[in-house]
């Protein structure tokens, strides 16, 4: 028996015989020698139009079959056909006297490369989208029909990628579940893997190459867990935990129009973190009370030129109106140095996480941010659930020049007579040591907190978030942590302002009764992690929860704080 451990990106177990799959990619050193730049071109036209037609197609079926969330991916499929970044980048390598096949080819790697080492996985994840659209685009080119896995009976497929558009053809009555080597919990995979009801796990280097056709493996979509040729104990052990877990997930979707509410009557608010529209109606169907993180950079990526107001103003009021009266609170801009996209006049910097990025940037480029203050203002004209975030805030000054900036914002649109919201919210995310140090002194400036639970634990351990050599320093429970976020919490409470919190420990079920203890009223987490949390508040009595909060508090590590956890958990 072989173990191996990836990523949980669809919670669930799968057992069954794998499938091992290798798709066949276009090769472009089949191409013969390009034609005049003119016929190239046509024949590029061409294969986008078949392209877009074939995506339509797609669009419709998949939303006939898994539900509009789902179908929106290929909405998007369909806008990248239209972007510059690609197709556009393709015809004018054509005109430097490159082939239709080896210029589109040549596009698509340039921008999944660009977005691969982006540090947001959200965007990151969206670089096999963009190998997804380029691939079908040269099929078309190339005359070839895009092969599919086959299956003898239900199977685990296990593949280095899976792509939406092959996900979205697969057989679903065929499918136990997913094995890759590439992607992440948010990859358009995974959300498809989670609609579906299929266990999913990702983000396992080189597993293809690691198991036969015919094996049998066993998938825990949620620890990440993969067994192959488990003996007949350990079989029998996760067939048992199989049937548990169906069980519990049945109860659990039960409790999607449940309040977030502790056995002792503490009322707690769950909300979701979602970095696209199409995420908001699946945060609803998992119980969400709002959304806590609406990230705003999908706007500005996979583009030559910066999303204009209208543009913007249809995405804000997009997610306000499915959510209504649900609140909605937008993030502004957060980019910078890491993140290569020329437009934006960004530059290179030896430590991008600590330099030009965020508020700094936006407050940098004050025409980009008024534009971005504008539309989510009109947004909130007839959709008064919206609030506006800062994020990366360090000092007093900061939030006075971007409320400086938002009231000339809202001159503007008067002068221009455009109806806008009047006194939106705005609040700060407090993911530095130095905003939780002197939250005191901010709160009197906003109107909410939202603790970065990502940002500020790397900022105060000093470790990389996506170094795996210092994985273990990066810490969510160490004591540091939670001190800041009870200062923090304090700080909050006397200036008579909500305190939320986001990032991943937000979405830790067994970390919820400490976050509940220490005074949280306000969860902001990835949508799958909603009906767990929900389970976990609900079985938590706020008083014991408290006692819990204050012990930990005391310890000296996060080994003991889970040490704690896990004594209390029983």
């Amino acid at each position: 028996m072989e173990r191996y451990l990836g990523q949980g990106a669809a919670p669930g177990i799968g057992i069954g015989p794998a499938v091992v799959w290798h798709p066949q990619l276009p090769d472009q050193n089949a191409e013969s020698l390009p034609e005049s730049p003119a016929i190239e071109q046509a024949r590029l036209g061409a294969a986008v139009e078949a392209t877009k037609r074939e995506l339509v197609q797609l669009k419709s079926r998949t939303e006939h079959e898994l539900g509009l969330e789902e179908a929106q991916i290929f909405s998007a499929h369909l806008l990248m056909l239209t972007d510059p970044a690609l197709v556009g980048a393709a015809m004018e390598l054509i005109e430097q006297g490159q082939s239709a096949v080896t210029a589109m080819a040549n596009a698509v790697m340039k921008q999944a490369a660009i977005l691969e080492q982006l540090p947001d996985e959200y965007m990151a994840e969206r670089a096999v989208d963009v190998r997804d659209v380029g691939a079908r685009v040269l099929s078309h080119l190339q005359g070839q029909v895009q092969q599919l896995p086959l299956f003898k009976a239900p199977s685990i497929l296990v593949s280095k990628e899976l792509t939406p558009s092959l996900t979205a053809q697969l057989p679903k009555d065929q499918l136990l579940g997913f094995v890759t080597e590439a992607g992440g919990r948010t990859s358009h995979v995974a959300i498809m893997a989670r609609s579906l009801g299929i266990p999913a796990v990702v983000g396992l280097d080189g597993i293809s190459d690691q198991i036969d056709s015919g094996q049998l493996v066993v998938v825990d979509g949620i620890t990440g867990k993969v067994l192959v040729e488990p003996t007949d104990m350990e079989l029998t052990k996760w067939k048992q935990r199989q049937i548990r877990m169906e069980s519990r997930h049945r109860l659990s979707l039960a409790l999607a129009s449940e309040p977030a509410v502790t056995p002792d009557g503490y009322r707690m608010a769950l909300m979701a973190n979602i970095g696209h529209p199409s995420e908001a109606e699946a945060a609803i169907k998992f119980g969400a009370e709002g959304v806590g993180l609406f990230r705003t950079e999908f706007l500005y990526m996979d583009r030559k030129e910066l999303p204009n107001e209208d543009e913007q103003t249809e995405a804000y009021q997009q997610v306000a109106a499915i959510m209504a009266p649900r609140p909605v609170i937008i993030r502004t801009l957060d980019i910078g140095g890491d993140k290569d996209l020329p437009y934006l006049g960004l530059k290179r910097e030896d430590n991008p996480f600590l330099g030009w990025r965020a508020l700094r940037y936006s407050l940098s480029r004050p025409g980009i941010f008024r534009t971005q203050l504008r539309a989510i203002l009109r947004a909130a004209a007839t959709n008064e659930n919206i609030r506006i975030m800062l994020p990366l805030v360090v000092a007093v000054e900061e939030i006075r020049e971007a409320k400086s900036l938002l009231i000339q914002a809202e001159k503007e649109l008067d002068l221009d007579k455009i109806p806008h919201g009047k006194q939106v919210k705005l609040g700060i995310m407090v993911e530095t040591p130095a905003a939780a140090i002197i939250a005191d002194k901010l709160a009197q400036e906003v109107d909410f907190f939202s603790i970065g639970t990502n940002d500020l634990i790397q900022y105060t351990l000093a470790a990389d978030r996506q170094n795996r050599q210092v994985e273990k320093v990066f810490d969510p429970l160490h004591p540091a942590i939670l001190r800041l976020i009870d200062a923090t919490l304090t700080a909050g409470s006397k200036a008579g302002i909500e305190v939320g919190l986001c990032g991943e420990l937000a979405g830790e079920p067994r970390a919820a009764p400490l976050l509940l203890g220490l005074g949280l009223t306000k969860f902001s987490m990835a949508t799958p992690s909603l009906l767990p949390v929900k389970e976990k508040v609900r079985s938590w009595p706020f008083q014991e929860a408290q006692a819990l909060a204050t012990e930990a508090l005391s310890l000296s590590s996060g080994t003991e704080v889970r040490a704690l956890l896990k004594r209390m958990s029983g």
